[in-house]
């Protein structure tokens, strides 16, 4: 999987730079840095805190000090411009649904940089390989819309394995950019606009604001009249 990346951020010319741990590290321009670690699935299984998880797992305690270093020492962008890129082995990508957990827990978490998780198999990396040479090629590839929607209709399939991986890739590598590829991958904002027209647009909206208020409220010291006037919104939708 790290040939394959490698073969990526070469061709978005990102510069690879050589450190000390087993994670990669890819710069362009000293303007943006992204590091690729590998961790082991018997760890990522069993992650429930990640407090915990960073401060006991080997690789990555590793690759945040060599980290510290390059903040310190190489380059001042890296604190603030960092991506981390966690790569998982797995024997079936059937296990991004038994997951879904352990992948929130590490990208919901921000502190230091910016993270992704990617999960792969053996079969999946190998079926895509020949064409990681050319990011058209993925491109046209991830964009085959019978393989989008019979994932999509009907859960996950062995076969699937390999366009599974690709989702990914595009899904939380920065570096590649989706291709219009038709209906399937419409903008999410011109889907909603479509199916739901005008008049039911605003309430849409109306609604994701009401939402947004909603978990900023403070229900322990909030004004009643507040909750009242949320409660009466609810209501009248």
């Amino acid at each position: 999987m790290y040939d394959l990346l490698i073969n990526l951020f070469k061709q978005t010319e990102h510069q690879q730079i050589n450190n000390d741990t087993e994670a990669l590290h890819f710069t362009k321009e000293d303007r943006v840095h992204y590091f690729v670690l590998e961790i082991r699935y018997e760890d990522f299984s069993e992650l429930k805190s990640i407090s915990s998880f960073w401060e006991t797992n080997e690789a990555y305690k590793k690759f945040k000090k060599e980290f510290d270093r390059i903040v310190v020492e190489d380059s001042s962008t890296a604190e603030k411009n960092s991506s981390l890129i966690v790569l998982v082995k797995v024997d079936s990508l059937e296990k991004l649904e038994r997951h879904k957990q352990q992948i929130l827990l590490l990208e919901e978490d921000e502190h230091h940089f910016k993270k992704f998780v990617i999960l792969y198999s053996e079969n999946a990396l190998v079926s895509i390989s020949e064409l990681a040479t050319s990011i058209a090629a993925l491109q046209e590839k991830v964009t085959e819309n019978e393989r989008f929607e019979k994932f999509f209709a009907n859960g996950y399939s062995k076969e699937l394995d390999d366009y599974l991986l690709l989702l990914q890739l595009f899904i939380k590598l920065p570096i590649l950019k989706l291709k219009s590829g038709g209906e399937s991958f419409k903008p999410i904002d011109q889907r909603i606009n479509e199916t739901l027209g005008e008049a039911n647009l605003e309430i849409y909206k109306q609604i994701r604001e009401l939402r947004e208020e909603l978990i900023n409220f403070d229900f322990t010291n909030g004004p009643e009249e507040k909750l009242d006037d949320y409660i009466n919104a609810i209501s009248n939708d």
